[in-house]
């Protein structure tokens, strides 16, 4: 969990609000923290870090920008995008995915730099089926951000895990 991202080879910057806030060898990477409005801020409380585990850059508009989810301690998450062009990052705030359990997985579309296949958990318990065998249950969204200040969510499927 605390390899960013496979995207992430060797020594990379991620930049956010106009300055480097990581610096990671995938080998050994320190684990990079934000608050839950996606500033990065190493010196928070344990109470307050949501630990990136994703980062991906894209293109939209003819601009560059990045996705990155981090994770709070109970497991909720945060979508973050960042404009490298020195902007603040700005929270995916869409009910479908703000706070809730974004699981490891997220993919970005071959075909569409800046769209993203997005796993979310449905809580973290689970379900009992009639043969009292244990699931949980993952939502499957599409994150088109062809315009990243008005993030599209779409659903596409409920699988069993």
């Amino acid at each position: 969990m605390r390899q960013i991202s496979s995207i992430l080879i060797g020594s990379i910057g991620i930049l956010l609000a106009g300055s480097v806030i990581l610096e990671a060898d995938v080998a050994g990477a320190n684990e990079l923290y934000v608050d839950k409005n996606c500033r990065k801020n190493q010196k928070l409380p344990q109470s307050e870090q949501y630990a990136v585990f994703y980062a991906s850059k894209f293109v939209a508009q003819g601009q560059n920008y990045w996705l990155y989810a981090a994770r709070y301690q109970d497991g909720a998450g945060v979508l973050c995008v960042v404009d490298t062009s020195g902007k603040p990052p700005q929270s995916i705030n869409l009910s479908q995915v703000k706070n809730q359990f974004i699981r490891e997985g997220i993919v970005k579309d071959s075909e569409r730099d800046s769209v993203f296949l997005v796993p979310v958990g449905e809580g973290n318990g689970f379900r009992v089926d009639k043969n009292g065998r244990r699931y949980t249950v993952a939502l499957d969204y599409r994150l088109d951000l062809s315009d990243p200040s008005r993030p599209v969510l779409t659903f596409l499927r409920e699988r069993k895990e």
